[in-house]
C-alpha cells in the first residue's frame, strides 16, 4: 500500500534534529533542545500506527513484514555508525573509556541503551557528556515501542468498534500522562529514559489516526498553526531539563507537534516554513544526522581538548 508523503512531518523532522544538535553543542539559550526527541517520539507514533491501523484495516498487515521493514530502515546505519566509532575509539580513547565504549554500544545494538544509561548516567549529569553512544537511547526506546505497539493497534481494529478504538486512545493518552508524572516525581531518570514513561507522546500521534477531519476556515488554521509552532519553539528554547523532565511539561512541545501535524495541510504559515524543500530535505536525512552528530562532537572535543566552535 503506497503511502502519501507529507511534506511538513520532514520539516518538523528538521527542526527536531536542529534543536537537538544546538543543544548538545551547548548553545546559549537552547536550553530545551533535548525535546527535540519527544517531536521524533510524536512523528513516529503518528506515522507508525496509521501503517498498522490501515494495513490491520485492510486485513493487509503482515508482522513479519513490517519488523523486517523496520530492522532495514534503522540497523544498517546504526550498525555502521557504530562501527566506526569503535574505529574511531581504538585510535583515540584511553584503554577503559574503550571498554565502556564498546560495552554501551554493545547495548546500543541490541535496542537497550536506554536501559544501559537509566543504570550508569542521567541524560543530564555531568559524566554522560563523555558517552559517545548516549543519544541512542532515544532509538532504543523507538525499537521497544516497535515491538508492543504493532500487536496493540492489531488488536485493537480487530476485535473493537472504531469509536471504542478512539475511546482507548484517548484513555491511553490520560493514562501515559499520569505514568510520566508519577515517575517523574519518583524517578526522573526512569521517567526519561524508559519506553512506559514516553506512552503519551506516542498516543498523542497515534491518536491523530482517529480524529476526523476538520475543514478550518483560512484565519482559523492560520492561528492554530501560529499558536502550535510558537509554542514548540519556545519549549525547545525554554524548557530547562531538570527533575521535573518529562512530567507534564512535555505536553507543551507533544501536543503542539500533533497540532501541527494535523492542521499542517490547511496552513500557509507550515507550508512556508516546514514544507519548503531546505525544511524537508533535512528532514528526510534527519535519522542519519542524529547518528553522527554526538559521536562527532564528542571525538572532536577529545581530540582537540575543546568543544566546537
Amino acid at each position: 500500500m503506497e503511502r502519501k508523503y507529507i511534506p511538513h512531518i520532514d520539516g518538523l523532522r528538521t527542526i527536531a534534529v536542529i534543536s537537538v544538535f544546538l543543544f548538545h553543542l551547548n548553545i546559549q539559550g537552547i536550553v530545551g533542545g533535548y525535546l527535540g526527541v519527544d517531536v521524533f517520539f510524536v512523528i513516529s507514533g503518528y506515522l507508525i500506527t496509521k501503517i498498522l491501523k490501515d494495513g490491520a484495516a485492510l486485513g493487509s498487515f503482515s508482522f513479519s513484514a513490517f519488523y523486517a521493514q523496520r530492522v532495514r530502515r534503522l540497523f544498517p546505519a546504526l550498525i555502521v555508525m557504530t562501527v566506526l566509532c569503535m574505529l574511531m575509539g581504538v585510535a583515540e580513547l584511553s584503554p577503559s573509556r574503550l571498554v565502556e565504549l564498546s560495552t554501551s554500544g554493545i547495548w546500543s545494538l541490541l535496542s537497550a541503551s536506554n536501559f544501559y544509561f537509566y543504570f550508569n548516567h542521567g541524560y543530564f549529569d555531568a559524566a554522560a557528556e563523555n558517552q559517545i553512544f548516549l543519544h541512542t537511547w532515544s532509538l532504543a526506546v523507538e525499537e521497544q515501542f516497535y515491538v508492543i505497539w504493532p500487536i496493540i493497534i492489531y488488536l485493537l481494529v480487530s476485535l473493537i468498534a472504531s469509536k471504542g478504538q478512539l475511546i482507548f486512545i484517548i484513555i491511553l493518552c490520560l493514562i501515559g500522562t499520569q505514568l510520566s508524572i508519577w515517575a517523574t516525581a519518583l524517578d526522573p531518570s526512569m521517567a526519561f529514559y524508559m519506553m512506559p514513561f514516553r506512552t503519551v507522546e506516542f498516543a498523542l500521534g497515534a491518536l491523530l489516526c482517529w480524529l476526523p477531519s476538520l475543514d478550518l476556515k483560512r484565519w482559523l488554521a492560520e492561528l492554530v498553526a501560529a499558536t502550535a509552532f510558537s509554542a514548540l519553539i519556545l519549549s525547545l528554547l525554554l524548557i530547562k531539563g531538570d527533575g521535573n523532565v518529562p512530567g507534564v511539561i512535555l505536553l507543551v512541545p507533544a501536543v503542539a507537534t500533533s497540532a501541527l501535524i494535523y492542521f499542517g495541510y490547511q496552513s500557509k504559515l507550515v507550508q512556508v516554513t516546514l514544507s519548503n524543500p531546505l525544511s524537508t530535505y533535512f528532514g528526510r536525512i534527519s535519522y542519519s544526522l542524529y547518528l553522527y552528530h554526538w559521536p562527532v562532537i564528542l571525538f572532536y572535543e577529545n581530540y582537540t581538548m575543546k568543544p566546537p566552535p
